[in-house]
């Protein structure tokens, strides 16, 4: 379960989730897997001409990219009023070390951006993070899977999640690890997986001087699921998934530091039972879909339990050789900055085509649409936020100049309305770059 997420759709331009971006897929059949492994895509075809590069030592194929931007953004704090618009320098150089063994397999991930405004040196930033995946093949019939990250990270201005009031964006790190156990037997599948996160936020500057302490905001997660799937054809595949969270916060009532008064405790325990099915409706087209319960249990009395319908689907489409499309639709539950709050319902839709005009020019279009619903507090109507509506659309074109050194442009629209008018903000974005795989 995804029960919290920082960064939303951020593609083309550096993103994190928490557990987000290490697991390494396995070769047996994953129920409700949410990445593109059907077909031959436009994004596969992709992926294989950088990867066709590299350089091979020994079993290992060490893959080096680095990537530079230059952008205009016309509002780089989000903010509803008096924007403040610059030029973004930003340079990410990545590094994955992959093995190419018949049995087991190993990967290591290695990532920086440095990201440099023309004239607002506080939003300046610097990012970094690696991540070790590994599995190891039992049996052709079992797979034991373990990843462990670390990530430096700095918050975005235009996250809900996110502090509007501080001179510079908020950085933090996150340390995390998981270890998933696959076990194959005939048609049915079972999976099961344990997760740990540690979240470290930063003291931040507040405009005009004062130093903001965090401690509030650091959380542990721990969490663990279990998910059985059957094969009731070659192509349709039913399954079950049961996932339980506990959330937990430095500080709670009783520790220095927390606010009796407007102080939220924030730590949860969750529990999300969820039953789906995928199929492949033709050769071209696979649909997944889940639906089930959550439930937050929130220790807090001043915060309402949430119980609601939970829900996840996606469908892939290779409508033809050159143009592929990608739909998603979920709900889950973010973190939150807020001191009387302790969570965000999120209802989100994307969609995204990819469309290969040339052999040389790929073109993609992305649009997210977002509907959040803050946690509601029994401390009174001025402890309660209003709920908030999100778009985001972008566009992006890609030349290969050659397989593995191509030129990049992107445009990017991003707006939110909200009952609270303090979050409103619309920004717009572009951006020119070039990238090169070694």
């Amino acid at each position: 379960m995804r029960a919290i997420k920082i960064c939303q759709f951020d593609s083309g331009f550096s993103s994190f989730t928490i557990g987000g971006a290490a697991l390494l897929a396995t070769t047996l059949p994953a129920f409700g897997q949410e990445v593109d492994t059907f077909g031959a895509s436009v994004t596969s075809r992709e992926a294989n001409r950088l990867r066709q590069g590299g350089v091979r030592t020994g079993s290992f194929l060490v893959l080096p990219t680095v990537q530079f931007d230059l952008a205009y953004n016309d509002n780089i704090r989000a903010t509803q009023t008096n924007p403040v618009s610059d030029g973004i320098a930003t340079i990410r150089p990545q590094v994955a070390i992959e093995s190419n063994w018949n049995n087991h397999s190993f990967r290591l991930d290695g990532r920086y951006l440095k990201s440099v405004n023309f004239e607002n040196n506080s939003e300046n930033i610097s990012e970094y993070g690696a991540a070790a995946n590994g599995r190891l093949d039992i049996s052709r019939q079992t797979q034991l899977s373990a990843t462990v990250e670390y990530n430096r990270l700095a918050e975005r201005r235009g996250d809900l999640g996110s502090f509007q009031s501080t001179a510079e964006r908020v950085q933090f790190s996150t340390f995390g690890g998981s270890l998933r156990l696959d076990q194959r037997l005939g048609d049915l599948t079972v999976r099961a997986e344990g997760r740990a996160q540690i979240w470290r936020y930063d003291d931040v500057q507040l405009q005009g001087g004062p130093l903001l302490d965090q401690k509030f905001r650091n959380f542990n997660v721990v969490s663990g699921s279990l998910q059985t799937g059957y094969s009731i054809s070659p192509i349709t595949q039913v399954f079950t998934r049961a996932t339980v969270e506990a959330r937990r916060y430095d500080l709670r009532p009783g520790d220095t530091g927390f606010d009796p008064i407007t102080g939220v405790d924030r730590s949860a325990n969750s529990f999300r039972l969820e039953f789906g099915v995928q199929r492949e409706l033709t050769q071209l087209l696979l649909a997944t879909v889940r639906v089930g319960y959550l439930n937050f249990r929130y220790p807090d009395p001043t915060v309402r339990d949430l119980k609601v319908f939970a829900y996840f689907g996606t469908v892939r489409w290779n409508v033809t050789p050159l143009t592929s499309i990608y739909l998603d639709g979920e709900r889950g539950v973010d973190e939150t900055v807020s001191p009387v709050t302790a969570g965000n319902l999120r209802d989100e839709v994307r969609l995204r085509v990819d469309h290969e005009l040339l052999r040389k020019l790929v073109v993609t279009g992305r649009a997210r649409l977002g509907w959040i619903k803050p946690s509601i507090t029994n401390g009174g109507a001025g402890f309660v936020l209003g709920k908030s509506r999100e778009r985001q659309f972008e566009f992006e074109a890609r030349y290969y100049m050659r397989d593995r050194f191509r030129l990049q442009f992107a445009a990017r629209h991003q707006a939110r309305t909200s009952d609270t008018n303090f979050f409103n903000f619309k920004s717009n974005t572009v951006s020119v770059g070039l990238h090169y795989a070694l």
